[in-house]
């Protein structure tokens, strides 16, 4: 067995691989566009050729401050979620939209890092920016946030 990644709960750390009875490996897809040679599981693990491939995280808000991107060769640093999404979820209905006005992914839960399909759903930008997000400028207002989510 071989060591893909592990994923921190609380205290716990559950370490998954490649034969995790509940991951699913598909081959990538960047909005309906096969990524040649890279696999993605529906748990936020990414390879190349069967090679890991490295995850980063965007502290500097380069791409998107805060989230999980990978450099994808021939297209630059992706978000994982895009490509997670793209994989395991039926394309939105009147498709993805173009570059530069593509639909949003939301995380129901608003936690960007669980990469669980079920969590994932494509909106529309301005539907989306009207979700309630969780980030470090509201981390605060935690209990409005979670009334906000629950009464969706």
């Amino acid at each position: 067995m071989k060591l893909y990644y592990a994923v921190h709960c609380g205290n716990d750390v559950e370490y998954y691989t490649n034969s995790h009875k509940k991951e699913k490996w598909a081959e990538a897809l960047l909005y309906g566009e096969t990524l040649k040679g890279y696999e993605v599981s529906n748990f936020g693990g990414i390879t190349k050729n069967g090679k890991n491939v490295d995850r980063n995280l965007d502290i500097e808000g380069t791409i998107a401050e805060g989230e999980i991107f990978v450099n994808i060769e021939g297209k630059g640093n992706i978000l994982l979620y895009q490509i997670i999404a793209s994989t395991f979820l039926d394309p939105p209905k009147g498709g993805y939209g173009q570059e530069g006005s593509r639909k949003h992914i939301h995380h129901r839960d608003n936690n960007s890092y669980n990469f669980n399909p079920d969590n994932m759903i494509f909106l529309e930008k301005d539907t989306h920016k009207n979700q309630p997000h969780l980030n470090r400028h509201n981390i605060n207002n935690w209990d409005k946030l979670i009334d906000d989510i629950c009464n969706m």
